[in-house]
């Protein structure tokens, strides 16, 4: 199999976890990827370590952090992908995640007065999500929380609410609920713009956008 057969969503997947090994390797090291690479607020504020409103996408805390955020990936990514294709996927993750670190820094330190850092793909992925919500809404998933299938705008409600939630009581779980919900606000207009694209041509695929045009002679060379 060549490369460019390989679903996006699985070199994506890859990618985090060569970087998560590579973390693994360099911690406690002066050339410490996670210390180099994570969002940090207090810097960013002094125009300091501006790259980690992108680089911090790709990195993850532990092993359950990403492999949470690779199932969930994984799950959400290859539908879309089969939608809106490679290109467009690779433009929602990476629009998604900058955004979600810029809505983590706004938030936290002029809403919540919190200056930690942070790291991780949720964002990112919570705007695959927020995408396949307004494409596929009744798409049936599996909250942890409930393990009964449910619609997948019904779930994109509960998040919007845990989020809300998490603002009301000021943070501090640990968990940075502001950068999953900036992600899936980015996640849902790209939703709504392709959704829009569909409209127009039912045809809007995958196959029936990016594939190569099939030659209507092909049928000759069997009589060859």
């Amino acid at each position: 199999m060549k490369i460019d057969e390989i679903p996006l969503t699985f070199l994506l997947a890859g990618l985090l976890v060569v970087i998560f090994v590579a973390q693994l390797a360099t911690e406690g090291t002066s050339t410490d990827i996670t210390g180099s690479f994570m969002l940090k607020p207090a810097a960013i504020l002094q125009g300091q370590e501006l790259w980690g409103l992108f680089t911090n996408m790709f990195l993850h805390g532990d092993v359950f952090h990403i492999m949470f955020n690779g199932l969930a990936l994984v799950m959400f990514g290859l539908s879309l992908e089969a939608i809106i294709g490679k290109k467009n996927l690779l433009t929602v993750f990476l629009a998604s995640g900058l955004f979600a670190s810029v809505f983590y820094v706004v938030t936290s330190v002029f809403l919540l007065g919190s200056m930690t850092p942070a790291l991780g793909a949720s964002g990112a992925i919570f705007g695959v999500i927020g995408a396949m919500i307004v494409l596929r809404p009744h798409m049936k998933v599996i909250m942890m929380f409930a393990p009964v299938p449910v619609d997948l705008w019904i779930a994109g409600i509960f998040f919007v609410l845990i989020a809300v939630l998490w603002f009301s009581t000021g943070g501090g779980t640990g968990i940075a609920e502001n950068a999953h919900l900036g992600g899936m606000v980015v996640g849902l207009l790209f939703g709504r713009h392709f959704k829009g694209k569909i409209k127009k041509d039912p045809d809007f695929t995958w196959n029936a956008v990016y594939a190569p045009k099939k030659d209507p002679y092909d049928w000759i060379d069997e009589y060859r």
